[in-house]
């Protein structure tokens, strides 16, 4: 479910195998990936309201007979911390050995919301921050990010780490992504869009179907099999099943499903691709 509402909101390298985020192989997103998800939660008033709030007393338990006290962790929401950015609004801490220092963060000043990510920080994650805002609202006073809109700008991102800033309300895209009522669509560099064609976009695979929309699921391309995750990204290098028949068929380095031959992990496929058991 939480990879559904990923890819419904743009996401398309983001792939989640739990709730906590904490160290796994297929747990990983970017950071524009984090910046779209970001802004939907802060579209909705009651995440933007508990977000903002600085401290909350909880009412007492057994346990904690005078209650609890629970204090936001982003330092740039406190205005007594030398951290605070006027504006800040919300956002998300994060740490773990693998990721480093990470950080998302929603501002709002005069109209203009920006969202700042990074990741993969050492320790200057608040001042990363402070400089993407800074940079941001530069542009937004030179007339460069206007008020009113709802453009999107491009959903692709890079699979390692390092920052972003999403504009949010105002800014669209002439070339790169677009999104509509359909789904996610590719104006290349021609201006024409991606067509019946595969596109590789920050070093990530896309098949765009006939309609000129970003495919999802199995598709059968010059005689060959292939899988677009539920981000649009082609599956390369393993094992996808066919829920309504129980299958299990495996895709190869360059995504083409494998048939009549051993696996890479030494099962066979048959001539259907179908894993023997």
């Amino acid at each position: 479910m939480m990879n559904d509402k990923a890819a419904s909101l743009g996401c398309t390298n983001t792939h989640f195998t739990n709730p906590h985020g904490l160290n796994d192989s297929n747990h990983y997103t970017t950071p524009r990936d984090m910046a779209l998800i970001a802004r939907a939660a802060f579209n909705n008033e009651i995440v933007k309201t508990v977000a903002s709030t600085q401290s909350y007393t909880l009412p007492a338990t057994i346990r904690n007979p005078n209650g609890l006290t629970v204090t936001m962790g982003h330092k740039m929401l406190n205005p007594a911390d030398s951290r605070y950015y006027e504006g800040v609004i919300g956002g998300k801490t994060g740490y773990t050995s693998k990721a480093g220092n990470t950080l998302v963060t929603v501002a709002e000043r005069k109209g203009v919301r920006l969202i700042a990510v990074v990741m993969k920080s050492k320790s200057t994650h608040y001042t990363d921050t402070k400089a993407l805002f800074d940079y941001g609202y530069d542009l937004a006073d030179a007339g460069a990010i206007k008020t009113g809109g709802s453009g999107v700008s491009s959903p692709s991102g890079n699979t390692g780490t390092g920052t972003s800033a999403n504009p949010g309300p105002g800014t669209a895209s002439v070339q790169g992504w677009v999104q509509d009522g359909t789904g996610w669509y590719y104006i290349k560099d021609s201006g024409a869009r991606a067509s019946n064609e595969w596109q590789t976009i920050d070093g990530v695979t896309y098949w765009f179907d006939s309609n000129t929309y970003m495919a999802k699921g199995w598709r059968q391309i010059n005689g060959s099999w292939y899988f677009l995750r539920s981000n649009g990204a082609l599956a390369k290098n393993q094992w996808e099943q066919v829920e309504q028949t129980g299958k299990w068929f495996y895709l190869g380095e360059n995504g083409a499903m494998l048939v009549n031959t051993t696996t890479p992990d030494g099962n066979r496929v048959d001539e259907n691709g179908v894993w023997i058991q």
